[in-house]
C-alpha cells in the first residue's frame, strides 16, 4: 500500500492547538490500565525468556526433533498472539471510556477550539475539507482509495472567509490562491473510495466519527506528506477525527482481553509442561 498526495484546485482551512489528553479518571479504570500494561509487559518479558531458552537448546542440535521445533513455534505464536490481543483491548477499553454511545454534535470551531471534552463520539458540522490538497492510500496498481486524510476547517473562519472573497464572478479561484497557515482537523476514513465520495462527503451538513487522538496520531509517512503541501502547519496538534467509527462495546474490550489471556496462559502453560517434561 502506497500514499500518495493529492493536489486539486479547490481551498478552504484554519485551525489551532488542542492538547490530546486520556479521559480515563477513575481509579478503577486507572487500575484496570495498570493490569492491562502490565499483562501485556509479561508476555513479551516472557517470549524474550522463552527465546532465551529455545537459543540455549540449540547449542545442542541432538535435543531439538521437528515435532519440538513446531511446538516450540506454536508457543512463540500463543504468547504473541496473546500480548497482541491485550494491547489491543487495552487501546479499544481507552476509546470505549473516552466516547459515549450517543455522539455529541458539535460544531467544527468549537471542536478546533476546546476539542471533543467528556465525549469522542462525535457529529461534527458547520466544516469544510479542503479539497485542495490530501493524503490517501491505495493498493499498489489500484485506483481505488483504501484510506484517507483530509483536512478540514470551520465554516466562517479566518480562511475561509479569505478565500471567498477572492473568488471571481464565477466562483473561480486565482492561481495563486495561498495556503492556510493553520489547520486544527483531520478528518481520517477508510470508507471513500474516490473523489466521487469525497466530493458527496464534503458536501454533507455532519459528519459522525470518533475523535481518536487517546490512541492514536499520524503516521510519519501521512503527516510528512501533508507537510509538503501545508509547509508550517504543526500536525501534531490536530484533532483526528475517524469518519464512521462507532465506540467499541464492552463485548468487543472483553473478548480481546479475554482472548489475549487466554491465548497467553495457553502459550504460558505449553512452555512450562514442555520444561517440566525434558
Amino acid at each position: 500500500m502506497t500514499f500518495v498526495v493529492h493536489i486539486a484546485a479547490r481551498v478552504l482551512a484554519v485551525g489551532q492547538h488542542p492538547s490530546a489528553e486520556l479521559t480515563i479518571a477513575e481509579w478503577t479504570e486507572t487500575q484496570i490500565r495498570s493490569v492491562l500494561w502490565w499483562l501485556v509487559a509479561l508476555a513479551f518479558n516472557l517470549l524474550n525468556v522463552y527465546a532465551y531458552w529455545a537459543i540455549a537448546s540449540v547449542t545442542v542440535l541432538d535435543h531439538l526433533s521437528w515435532e519440538g521445533c513446531i511446538m516450540q513455534f506454536k508457543i512463540v505464536v500463543l504468547i504473541v498472539a496473546g500480548g497482541v490481543l491485550l494491547f489491543m483491548g487495552f487501546r479499544e477499553f481507552q476509546m470505549m471510556q473516552a466516547a459515549a454511545v450517543e455522539p455529541k454534535t458539535i460544531s467544527c470551531a468549537e471542536l478546533e477550539k476546546n476539542g471533543p471534552g467528556d465525549n469522542s463520539h462525535v457529529i461534527m458540522e458547520d466544516f469544510i475539507l479542503l479539497e485542495q490538497a490530501f493524503v490517501y492510500a491505495a493498493a499498489t496498481g489500484s485506483n481505488i482509495w483504501t484510506k484517507l486524510y483530509i483536512p478540514a476547517l470551520p465554516i466562517g473562519g479566518a480562511y475561509h472567509l479569505q478565500i471567498l472573497s477572492m473568488r471571481d464572478e464565477n466562483g473561480r479561484l486565482p492561481e495563486n490562491t495561498p495556503m492556510p497557515e493553520n489547520i486544527g482537523i483531520i478528518v481520517k476514513t477508510e470508507h471513500i473510495s474516490g473523489e466521487d465520495e469525497l466530493t458527496t462527503l464534503a458536501e454533507a451538513d455532519t459528519l459522525q466519527g470518533l475523535v481518536i487522538n487517546t490512541i492514536k496520531s499520524l503516521g510519519s509517512e501521512e503527516k510528512q506528506l501533508l507537510e509538503q503541501s501545508y509547509p508550517g502547519v504543526d500536525f501534531e496538534a490536530c484533532w483526528i477525527i475517524e469518519h464512521k467509527r462507532q465506540p467499541p462495546s464492552i463485548g468487543k474490550v472483553a473478548a480481546l482481553g479475554g482472548g489475549g489471556i487466554a491465548l497467553l496462559f495457553a502459550g504460558l502453560g505449553a512452555l512450562f509442561l514442555g520444561r517440566k517434561n525434558s
